[in-house]
């Protein structure tokens, strides 16, 4: 197994460009290489259908919390984990159907040296969050994936140094396939391709692997299609991640409770910066997002505190005040009357 991403050298410019094509195998990692630009660049993503629709299931709102003010331990120590509501799968003709488990297929190879357990390992992640096995041999449905890639080449002048060839840019494709049997359900791929930068930090080589985040939108389109906006938000929270989708609105009653089990479960920094970049402003999100206050409480950090003051538009942060146990149990008292307000 091959140790994703790779080391470079200082900063160099173009000198003149020469692209060399070769066939790479995708990407094992979501780091984003060092020579490919920084933030992870938009990769489009088309979605050819066979016959597919998802949905989710309604469960009974769970997310609402008892008000404590009687106990001398404080009401945010310990909120009942909501769950993650249940999915199903929307198999047409005679969907939705439940899933409780899939197989994974992952081909890849070629002079990247993509490792396809890493592939496996993120996926494997975010279905587990939707209550999802990832198993060997009997499964309700399988996924077969190939992602391959081709890193393209210019030549750098570094200061001081003669001109060296540099892997910098990329081509990359994938394809993900849905089926149930014999039956094919759904198809997603992905194409892209970023050019070699006029100047770059490090100096990869044909052998190093494109980073993982370059398929990104094609996982998020999929887990989107299978299981609705939860399946989006599981996508989100495993990879860590939060990445918009076209048409966002504000979250559903079903959604919030994934989202209060996902920061129970202290699996929210990905999702919580979703909920910042992706969710429409305005005071229905907010409202439809009070749910999960208690839980930001309960997990105080930047990341929950951000959100806090992003859904009420309130700040208890003392100015210069020096973190410390004391101070932040301060801090979620004081958020703990403001949310026991907006019960009322």
């Amino acid at each position: 197994m091959r140790t994703p991403g790779y080391r470079g050298g200082g900063v160099v410019r173009l000198a003149g460009l020469s692209l060399v094509v070769l066939l790479v195998a995708g990407a094992c990692t979501d780091e984003v290489p060092e020579g490919d630009s920084g933030t992870s660049a938009a990769v489009s993503s088309t979605t050819a259908a066979t016959t597919a629709s998802a949905t989710t299931a309604l469960p009974p709102s769970t997310t609402t919390v008892q008000s404590t003010t009687t106990s001398t331990v404080p009401p945010w120590v310990h909120l009942h984990d909501p769950g993650m509501p249940p999915v199903l799968l929307a198999l047409a003709p005679g969907g939705p159907e439940p899933m409780t488990s899939v197989c994974l297929e992952i081909a890849a190879g070629g002079s990247a040296g993509t490792d396809e357990a890493w592939v496996a390992m993120e996926l494997a992640d975010a279905f587990r969050l939707i209550g999802v096995d990832v198993v060997a041999g009997v499964c309700d449905a399988t996924l077969s994936i190939t992602l391959t890639g081709e890193r393209t080449s210019a030549n750098y002048m570094g200061i001081g140094t003669n001109s060296r060839e540099c892997w910098s840019g990329y081509r990359i494709s994938g394809e993900a396939v849905l089926s149930v049997g014999n039956d094919t359900r759904k198809t997603w791929t992905v194409d892209g391709e970023m050019p070699p930068p006029n100047s770059t930090t490090a100096c990869p080589d044909e052998t190093d692997p494109i980073g993982f985040g370059r398929w990104g939108g094609m996982f998020l389109e999929m887990f989107f299609d299978m299981f609705g906006g939860v399946g989006q938000l599981a996508w989100t929270a495993a990879w860590d991640n939060g990445v918009c989708r076209d048409g966002t609105t504000v979250p559903t009653e079903v959604e919030v409770q994934a989202l209060a089990s996902l920061v129970a479960a202290n699996r929210y920094h990905g999702i919580l910066e979703w909920i910042k970049d992706c969710v429409p402003q305005g005071d229905e999100s907010r409202e439809a997002l009070l749910p999960i206050v208690p839980y930001l409480i309960a997990h105080l950090d930047t990341w929950s505190r951000n959100t806090l003051e992003w859904i009420s538009g309130e700040s208890f942060n003392l100015p210069g005040e020096v973190v410390t146990d004391a101070a932040t149990r301060r801090e979620q008292h004081d958020w703990w009357v403001w949310w026991e307000a907006q019960q009322g």
